[in-house]
């Protein structure tokens, strides 16, 4: 899924996380010293998204879920603390975000921002945005395609040592393919991550393909499909008895649930609920498994 945020509450389809991490990817190769999550005393509680040194401009990326009544007062104090210490602020902003004229510098405003082709044009005019003055980036421009570097935009996402699949969840975290996730570890990414990872069972050594999130989920959590299959099949491989529901008497016995339900022409599923005491009958009949 290329399009899926990491937060639970504001999961619309848009990955704001990545997007931002993107942007932070290219602004490097252009300026090596970019900074991440800046964090600076004269900023207090506040960092910025995005900052640069060398050439002191911060950069801020706006998702959707960015409400003015949240976040308007503190966006209009960090950017009066930037223009106090010398530091151009230019924000990206998706549709959703309300422009603001005392919050930023400079504003690139874009209707699914989000999404690879608008978020790759938008980066293009940042860096020329940042760079006006040299020639150097026209003559030779970043080559910006997400879809080709976003093995390597994932590698630079910044998450809490504490807060990681890795910490949180060590033994699903083992199951973690060590080839076809490239350079990718567990420690990258947050237990609730939307970012589709390949798995390795170590029970068969299936190799399949699934959510981060999905593996987590405490209600319905994914597995190695293969071994499910199995399951189910190992289930309608035992034998099981019909029993009269008056007299609770055995009718007869089968091999399977599968031999039972072609015999009586009941449908299996039904045979299999009521061995495992979520249906009190099927087809007339009670029906447990033979111990």
């Amino acid at each position: 899924q290329e399009n899926g945020t990491n937060c639970s509450i504001c999961n619309s389809g848009r990955q704001t996380s990545f997007a931002e991490q993107a942007v932070y990817y290219y602004v490097k190769k252009l300026y090596p010293d970019t900074i991440n999550r800046y964090k600076a005393d004269f900023l207090g509680k506040m960092e910025l998204d995005i900052y640069i040194p060398s050439i002191k401009y911060a950069i801020e990326y706006d998702g959707e879920a960015w409400h003015k009544k949240d976040k308007l007062k503190r966006e209009q104090l960090k950017y009066k603390k930037c223009k106090k210490n010398g530091i151009k602020l230019i924000r990206l902003r998706e549709k959703g975000s309300e422009p603001f004229s005392d919050i930023a510098d400079y504003e690139i405003s874009r209707e699914n921002l989000y999404e690879h082709e608008i978020l790759e044009k938008t980066i293009s005019e940042l860096l020329r945005c940042i760079n006006y003055s040299s020639t150097w980036l026209l003559n030779y421009p970043i080559d910006v395609n997400i879809k080709r570097d976003k093995q390597k935009i994932l590698q630079y996402k910044t998450i809490l040592k504490k807060d990681t699949l890795q910490n949180k969840y060590p033994e699903i975290a083992k199951e973690w393919h060590p080839i076809k996730n490239e350079n990718l570890t567990p420690s990258m990414f947050k237990p609730h991550s939307e970012h589709k990872a390949w798995w390795v069972c170590p029970i068969c050594g299936y190799e399949y393909e699934t959510t981060i999130g999905h593996r987590t989920d405490n209600k319905k959590p994914t597995s190695c499909p293969e071994c499910a299959i199995k399951k189910v099949n190992k289930s309608k491989q035992k034998s099981v008895k019909m029993i009269d529901i008056n007299t609770n008497e055995i009718i007869k016995t089968f091999c399977s649930i599968t031999e039972a339900s072609r015999k009586m022409k009941i449908n299996d599923s039904n045979i299999s609920m009521v061995c495992k005491g979520i249906r009190s009958k099927a087809g007339g009949y009670k029906w447990s498994y033979v111990e």
